[in-house]
């Protein structure tokens, strides 16, 4: 409530998007001033995004003709039209020749395939970067390339597999055989468990476009 998302300038009342091409994504208020903007890579919506639009909604009235300022004092009136298949397949000429380069210019794999798997326990390679998620500062430099490309479901991923590892090793490894041992070891494999199947997911995340 009391916003919109709009796709290169069209008012969303889903998070849908082309798949593998660049977007222009906008959160505006009701008075059209641009609350949040960014270029992400086809349906990869962020997680806060997609937490907050969980069901498809209407497009508010309001937003049919928002009033914008030019910062000078004068204001102008602005239509916001509702997407439609024909109005995205319209723009995927464009967008699909964009440089990637040119909207995540901090991205390491930007423009170019991703191949990412596990060498060892905890110690990731995505193309030619290892990183060593049993430092910290591997871990740190993960998340800030993630970041950095856009990539919010391997990064929301990442987190509940190290979340899962964490709590894992919190349990301690058990070598008594009474009912509470027991209880914990049971705990502890389901936490072992948890951990691999969300790494498999971050790894999923990073090789294939959702």
């Amino acid at each position: 409530k009391g916003y919109i998302v709009l796709m290169n300038g069209t008012a969303l009342s889903a998070l849908r998007a082309p798949v593998e091409v660049p977007v222009f994504i906008q959160v505006r208020g009701k008075k059209g001033d641009v609350l949040r903007s960014w270029w992400q890579d086809g349906v990869r919506f962020s997680d806060e995004l997609v937490a907050s639009n969980e069901r498809e909604s209407k497009i508010p009235k309001w937003s049919k003709k928002i009033v914008t300022s030019d910062g000078g004092g004068s204001k102008q009136t602005e239509i916001v039209q509702v997407a439609d298949t024909s109005n995205i397949n319209r723009e995927r000429g464009w967008l699909s020749t964009a440089d990637p380069k040119t909207w995540m210019p901090d991205c390491r794999w930007a423009g170019v395939p991703v191949e990412a798997y596990l060498v060892r326990d905890e110690v990731v390679q995505i193309n030619d970067i290892t990183y060593d998620l049993s430092r910290t500062a591997g871990e740190m430099k993960l998340k800030a390339d993630l970041d950095a490309c856009h990539e919010f479901i391997a990064q929301k991923r990442l987190m509940k597999w190290r979340s899962e590892v964490e709590n894992a090793r919190r349990i301690g490894r058990i070598s008594r055989t009474d009912f509470d041992s027991v209880m914990r070891a049971l705990k502890q494999a389901t936490h072992e468990l948890s951990a691999e199947i969300h790494r498999k997911r971050f790894l999923n995340a990073l090789n294939e476009f959702e």
